[in-house]
């Protein structure tokens, strides 16, 4: 049986068991996204999931969710309000799923439909999920079934999944936090929002050449 916890309401025990095994997880998963939840030194690594819980406090307002399967943490993800506004939820934050849980759309079961809740309730009219350039081929797991599955994953969303309502992807990739990200989005209220404020720009490589 699958179970959702807080990170917030994590036993001692609890949490010293999400981090060995993210710890061991690290060791397996090699993929770059797996380089922002474990390191050694996370206590100064500013960019791992343990600096942002536990010293930065990134989530002290919002929520970070773990995924036990029985009494193992099998996934994980979170949810904080925009940098821009707080109408705008984003989702799927530090995002993993277990090795020997993969395909089994764990984060789209549990992880995201938290997520979703969490911005209801804190009244935001947009949630977003965001993809690095690495990753961006996830996107086409929302937008559309892949070869050989089956329509219904699509249609069977119930209203406490993400997208339920639809996606909307953004045709031009934005600033997020100095990085270049990939948004798709689920409007839960009408609200109007620039995107193309966020546009990213590419830096131009400026080629200075010798006259005479």
């Amino acid at each position: 049986m699958y179970k959702i916890k807080r990170y917030s309401e994590l036993t001692a025990e609890q949490t010293t068991k999400f981090w060995r095994v993210l710890e061991q997880q690290a060791s397996r998963d090699t993929s770059p996204a797996m380089v922002n939840m474990h390191s050694d030194n996370w206590a100064e690594d500013k960019h791992t999931l343990r600096y942002l819980l536990d010293i930065e406090k990134k989530f002290a307002a919002s929520e970070y969710y773990i995924l036990y399967h029985g009494a193992n943490p099998v996934a994980s993800g979170g949810v904080y309000l925009s940098e821009w506004t707080t109408d705008i939820a984003m989702a799927g934050i530090r995002t993993w799923v277990h090795t020997e849980y993969r395909n089994r759309f764990l984060a789209a079961e549990y992880i995201l439909p938290a997520c979703k809740a969490w911005a209801i309730a804190n009244k935001c009219k947009i949630v977003t999920l965001t993809f690095n350039e690495y990753n961006r081929r996830l996107i086409t797991t929302w937008r559309r079934v892949r070869a050989g599955e089956s329509a219904q994953r699509i249609k069977n969303r119930t209203q406490d999944k993400l997208f339920y309502s639809g996606v909307i992807e953004l045709d031009k990739p934005v600033k997020i936090n100095y990085t270049k990200q990939w948004v798709i989005y689920e409007q839960l209220e009408p609200m109007t929002f620039n995107w193309s404020e966020l546009t990213w720009r590419d830096k131009i490589k400026l080629v200075h050449r010798k006259l005479g």
